[in-house]
């Protein structure tokens, strides 16, 4: 899965970091003023790339916490400690899925991530394992079952959508079917604002064939 920044292909270089720094902070702030807790962790996951290692845990934890966060969470939590310590603020499940969501969109960048924040996998991993339906014994290989299987839930989706975008009037009817079908499959184990972003299908589509699934 793309970030934000990969989406609206900025270009990357050493002499432009701190420039794109300074725009991806823009846009965290005007996605903060606007109630916009989505973008606000689509660019803190687009901002990931352009720090150090031991810069990583604000902005991860931040991310993190943006999109799993309740409506009523007043003040975010800065590190890793204090989200440890705050979990009980969260719906454990939308954490899990929040945490994936990260991964999965920077996972290609750095593989220490995962690695160096064992204590939330751990702490996360029945969550993992309930909502991806993923079962291997150590955390971290729930991690990596968990990533695999969105990777292929996704994959299908588009491929479904690809499909609908190629038919007429008169094969429309059944590649559409397969569209919500796929959709449904992967609704449940993406972040609760994409999910709303999703339902618009069932809409788009009409209820008879939402029905007819």
């Amino acid at each position: 899965m793309k970030t934000i920044y990969d989406v609206l292909e900025f270009a990357d270089d050493e002499g432009t970091s701190n420039t794109l720094l300074n725009l991806i902070d823009d846009q965290i702030a005007l996605c903060k003023n606007s109630g916009d807790l989505l973008g606000v962790g689509e660019w803190l996951v687009s901002k990931l790339r352009f720090l150090e290692k031991e810069q990583l845990e604000e902005t991860l934890v931040g991310a993190l916490t943006a999109w799993a966060s309740p409506f009523e969470l007043r003040t975010f939590p800065t590190n890793l400690e204090e989200l440890v310590s705050r979990m009980h603020e969260f719906v454990p499940e939308e954490l899990a899925i929040s945490w994936i969501s990260v991964l999965h969109r920077f996972r290609d960048k750095s593989g220490a991530i995962s690695r160096d924040m064992d204590d939330l996998a751990f702490r996360l991993s029945e969550q993992i394992s309930s909502v991806f339906d993923v079962h291997q014994r150590r955390p971290v290989e729930r991690l990596d079952a968990a990533l695999a299987k969105i990777d292929m839930l996704l994959s299908e989706l588009l491929r479904a959508v690809d499909l609908f975008l190629n038919t007429n009037c008169l094969t429309a009817k059944v590649a559409s079917i397969e569209v919500v079908k796929k959709m449904h499959q992967v609704r449940k184990l993406l972040l609760a604002a994409e999910r709303q972003v999703l339902n618009e299908i069932d809409v788009v589509l009409g209820p008879s064939l939402v029905l007819s699934t």
